[in-house]
C-alpha cells in the first residue's frame, strides 16, 4: 500500500480581504469586480480541497460519521453563500479549522501505530523490519504501517 502523506496547502488568496461599515476595503483604484472574482475562485477551490480532505480522512478511517456530516455541512453552507461574499476570510477560516482537525487526527492516528510498534517484539534477526514501519511512518503511511506491523506480529513480513 502506498504511503499516505499530507497533502500540500497551497497559498491562499484574499484571506486579508477587510470590510468597513459593511462594505470591502477595495485597494486604490477599485477594481472590486476582478477582485470579488478572484476570491470566490480561490475559495471556491478551498472548497474542494477541503471536501476531498474530508472523504480521504473517511476512507483512512480518521473521522467518525457526526464529525463528516458536520465538517460536509460547513462545506455547503459556504458553498451556498459564496456567490454573496464580500468578507472571504471567515469561510477561509472555517474550512482551515476543518483541515486542522483533520490533521489533528491523522497526527494523533500515527502516535497511536508509534505505541503499537513501541510494543511490539521481535527477534533481533527481525529488526529490520520495525526499521521499514519507522520509515513507513515517518512518511506519513500509517495504514501501510499498521498492516506491516500486524504482518510482524504474525511473522509473515519479511525485508
Amino acid at each position: 500500500m502506498a504511503a499516505q502523506e499530507s497533502p500540500k496547502r497551497p497559498r491562499l488568496e484574499c484571506q486579508g480581504r477587510r470590510v468597513a461599515a459593511g462594505r470591502p476595503v477595495l485597494p486604490p483604484g477599485g477594481g472590486q469586480g476582478v477582485e470579488d472574482h478572484e476570491c470566490q475562485q480561490a475559495l471556491r477551490r478551498k472548497l474542494e480541497e477541503t471536501r476531498q480532505q474530508i472523504e480521504q480522512a473517511v476512507c483512512y478511517d480518521l473521522i467518525t460519521d457526526d464529525e463528516r456530516a458536520r465538517f460536509v455541512s460547513t462545506v455547503e453552507e459556504c458553498r451556498l453563500i459564496l456567490d454573496e461574499l464580500s468578507e472571504f476570510s471567515p469561510e477561509h477560516r472555517r474550512l482551515q479549522d476543518i483541515d486542522r482537525a483533520i490533521e489533528e487526527k491523522r497526527q494523533l492516528r500515527i502516535r497511536e501505530i508509534r505505541q503499537k510498534l513501541f510494543e511490539t517484539a521481535v527477534l533481533p534477526a527481525r529488526q529490520p523490519d520495525l526499521e521499514v514501519v519507522r520509515s513507513t511512518l515517518d512518511r506519513g503511511g500509517f495504514l501501510s504501517a499498521d498492516e506491516y506491523i500486524e504482518l510482524i506480529r504474525k511473522a509473515k513480513f519479511r525485508t
